[in-house]
C-alpha cells in the first residue's frame, strides 16, 4: 500500500504537463484521481495512459465557472464518497483561487 492508500485527489489542468505528472504519481502511491481540464479530447489521452496505475476518473470543466466547479465537485464525491485533496494545476491561478475558495467555503462536508 502507498502512502496516499485510499485518498481521493482532485487535479485540476490535470491532462498534461505537472497535472498529469501529479495524477501519475498521486495513483502510484494509492491515490484515487479525478482529473479536470478543459479539453475532453486531452482528458481522454491522459485516463488512457494513466488507468494502468489506479482508479481515475475525469470531468471537462472551466475553474473559472462556478457551475463547472459545482459539477467536478459533486462527480467526484458521487463517485468516490469524498474529496481529500485539491491540486491546482492550471495556468491561471486567479481561477484556480476562484474554484478553491468556491469548494472551501460551499462544499466543505465534501472534503476530509
Amino acid at each position: 500500500m502507498g502512502r496516499l492508500s485510499n485518498k481521493v485527489a482532485v487535479i485540476t489542468g490535470g491532462a498534461g504537463g505537472i497535472g498529469k505528472v501529479t495524477a501519475e504519481r498521486f495513483l502510484k502511491e494509492g491515490a484515487k484521481v479525478v482529473l479536470i481540464d478543459l479539453f475532453q479530447e486531452s482528458l481522454d489521452k491522459a485516463k488512457a495512459e494513466l488507468d494502468q496505475y489506479g482508479e481515475v476518473i475525469v470531468v471537462q470543466a472551466a475553474v473559472s465557472k462556478e457551475s463547472d466547479v459545482q459539477n467536478y465537485v459533486n462527480k467526484a464525491v458521487e463517485h468516490f464518497g469524498r474529496i481529500d485533496d485539491l491540486r491546482p494545476h492550471t495556468r491561471d491561478f486567479s481561477h484556480e483561487c476562484a474554484g478553491g475558495f468556491f469548494i472551501c467555503n460551499k462544499k466543505t462536508h465534501m472534503l476530509n
